[in-house]
């Protein structure tokens, strides 16, 4: 199916509209269901904290979302004051996604915890006063809500002797996965920045992490945390891996320290923006 979609992408290019098609015969020639799109269903609503709220969603065939080398998934939400209207391929073999009043919102979001056996996963939700559809969908979330998921997909932190995360709580399921995964006797540091105490986590490791929290004014934003990250001294005598994920500015200061000469290889780094202060991203 992957490929009857990559080859009907191209394909439409050449304006299917005035009057061409494409026809299939074969295997999966009836299928409509895309293979990276599994249906959500909310089983239990948990709040961690003040600023962040966890679902539990039970599913099917999640193997395949089992990865840490793909730690995120797109969520399909449904339209403010709609019904959700998942995506599937038309005969052609391109995708129909629905009406422009029943599309699915699109977010990308990281999976927290994956249980394939289970049939269950978890991800977690920044609350936000104004958010956008992800921070709406999770405030008002109940026991039985459905979304689709499609995916995986997103960068991911090569494991390394020493490791440096950073990030806010946008990034913290992330860090708190990565750091989950390390094997004993990997060490390094993690930078975490929340709005107060109330909103640190624990995060159980068998890895040698030291976890620094930042805590910073709810209405003020500073680059307090790109500048504890350019003050950390990588060690010389081991292997490294940095990984960051954060606000646009904080992203641009730390990805800018990090390939300063001297500092980090291309292949030891790996720095995205998560949202821009001003933006609605989640």
């Amino acid at each position: 199916m992957e490929m009857k979609y990559l080859l009907a992408s191209h394909v439409g290019e050449f304006n299917l509209d005035n009057g061409a098609d494409i026809r299939w015969q074969g295997d999966g020639e009836e299928i409509a269901s895309l293979p990276n799109l599994r249906r959500l269903k909310v089983l239990a609503v948990l709040d961690l904290s003040p600023n962040m709220r966890r679902i539990t969603f039970g599913s099917s065939k999640l193997k395949r979302f089992d990865t840490h080398s793909a730690l995120h998934a797109k969520l399909l939400l449904p339209p403010n004051g709609g019904q959700l209207c998942l995506p599937k391929l038309t005969p052609r073999g391109t995708i129909d996604w629905g009406s422009d009043t029943e599309r699915a919102i699109i977010r990308k979001y990281t999976i927290r915890r994956i249980d394939p056996q289970a049939g269950t996963l978890d991800i977690d939700f920044v609350l936000h006063d104004h958010g956008g559809p992800g921070s709406r969908f999770a405030a008002h979330a109940k026991v039985g809500d459905v979304i689709g998921m499609i995916g995986p997909g997103g960068g991911s932190a090569r494991p390394a002797q020493w490791n440096l995360f950073a990030g806010d709580e946008t990034a913290l399921p992330a860090i708190a996965r990565l750091i989950e995964a390390l094997p004993a006797g990997a060490r390094g540091v993690a930078i975490i920045e929340v709005a107060d105490r109330q909103d640190e986590q624990t995060i159980r490791q068998v890895a040698d992490i030291e976890i620094t929290w930042l805590h910073r004014n709810r209405s003020i934003r500073t680059n307090a945390l790109a500048r504890r990250v350019a003050a950390i001294e990588l060690p010389a005598d081991r292997s490294v891996f940095a990984w960051a994920g954060t606000e646009f500015s904080n992203f641009r200061k730390i990805r800018s320290d990090w390939r300063s000469p001297n500092r980090l290889a291309k292949s030891d780094h790996l720095a995205v923006s998560y949202w821009r202060d001003g933006h609605a991203q989640t």
